[in-house]
């Protein structure tokens, strides 16, 4: 009797502990890696676009951008030394980037839902953070993607 509970004990354990830990396929990775590695060149293309605004800018340096956006954030503006042409130049850029931003959210949200679909995309997500085993897969195959330059922008 007592080793038909110990059994039984087993069997309930590894079934809850199977159940919790869902598993992945290598395609279902693949098509969440390509996504992922496709949004970060499209962030990478906003980095791009602010350090060109600022570098072909007459008005604005790089230094005098940084200080007025760093006091944008704090939410303090007057506090920084810039004159009117200098914030409206940062303004110029802010509101370019923005609107790159905006157009990234609703793009990422179209291919996520096209490519991968809002389940597994979410249960992924999760599992990435939760599971240094899906982690690693994930991360091999986001590295394999960098390397052979698979994923290409479409902005």
């Amino acid at each position: 009797m007592n080793l038909r509970l110990v059994g039984l004990s087993l069997l309930i354990t590894l079934g809850v502990a199977t159940t919790a830990q869902e598993s992945y396929t290598d395609e279902e990775l693949n098509k969440y890696a390509t996504v992922m590695k496709w949004v970060d060149q499209e962030k990478a293309g906003i980095i791009e676009y602010i350090n060109s605004s600022v570098k072909d800018n007459e008005i604005l340096s790089g230094a005098k951008y940084n200080s007025i956006s760093k006091a944008d954030k704090a939410g303090d503006l007057s506090s920084v030394d810039a004159t009117q042409e200098e914030i409206e130049e940062y303004n110029k850029i802010k509101e370019g980037t923005n609107k790159k931003k905006a157009e990234l959210s609703a793009a990422s949200k179209n291919k996520i839902m096209s490519e991968i679909g809002a389940g597994l995309y979410n249960r992924l997500k999760k599992a990435l953070k939760a599971d240094e085993n899906i982690k690693a897969r994930y991360q091999a195959i986001y590295d394999s993607l960098e390397s052979s330059g698979e994923v290409e922008s479409e902005g």
